[in-house]
């Protein structure tokens, strides 16, 4: 069992990794070690926490590698439908309150 966590939590890493260093390359390292980032769009001003700029991109990739990987036969471990259920209910929250935020 503590193999298989750790197997899962690698996995996570490795997204959290890809996501930083994508937008990294999207964005420019300097805006990631900013302490913010200042978005504007429309009449809608956010400001967002530099740390958490990555996580929308994380959201969605993992969910999506953790779906394609229950689909590829692993639907039958528990922990990866454990947080392939958890990612997707973050995801929803993140995509709930984005909406819920543009006036």
């Amino acid at each position: 069992m503590g193999r298989r966590i750790a197997v899962e939590l690698a996995w996570l890493l490795a997204y959290w990794g890809f996501s930083f260093f994508f937008m990294a390359w999207l964005l420019g390292f300097k805006q990631l070690l900013r302490p913010s980032l200042e978005i504007q769009m429309h009449n809608t001003y956010f400001i967002v926490p530099g740390p958490l700029i990555p996580l929308p991109f994380f959201l969605l990739e993992a969910s999506l590698v953790t779906g394609v990987r229950m689909a590829l036969g692993r639907l039958n471990d528990r922990l990866v439908i454990i947080i392939f259920a958890l990612l997707t209910v973050l995801l929803a929250g993140l995509l709930f309150w984005f909406a819920h935020s543009i006036h």
